[in-house]
């Protein structure tokens, strides 16, 4: 998911900056990829992978969440299922990872 939401920021939104955070909230694995990128209207993505993300998220109980506009980027929230034991159930600190653009 977040291979493919990175390629789709530089390749289709030109995105120069992107910021991926990975954290958890109980049983729930939260993804947000965030870029810098041209953004797009909700017509603009008909028809685009986006659909299959959400399908291959939704078929293992997860959802997701897009929001973009035109000249003001993407941001893709996932939250996924995730299985927790009793050594390990309590909520974990969020990683963020910067990717940017070579000049």
């Amino acid at each position: 998911m977040v291979s493919e939401c990175l390629t789709n920021a530089g390749k289709h939104g030109g995105a120069r900056r992107a910021d991926v955070d990975i954290g958890r909230r109980k049983d729930r694995l939260v993804i947000k990829v965030i870029d810098d990128g041209r953004g797009f209207t909700p017509e603009q993505a008909i028809g685009s992978g986006l659909s299959n993300l959400l399908d291959r998220i939704e078929a293992i109980g997860g959802r997701l969440e897009v929001s973009s506009r035109p000249g003001g980027g993407t941001a893709i929230i996932a939250e996924l299922p995730y299985a927790t034991t009793a050594a390990n159930d309590a909520t974990s600190p969020t990683r963020r990872v910067a990717v940017g653009r070579r000049e």
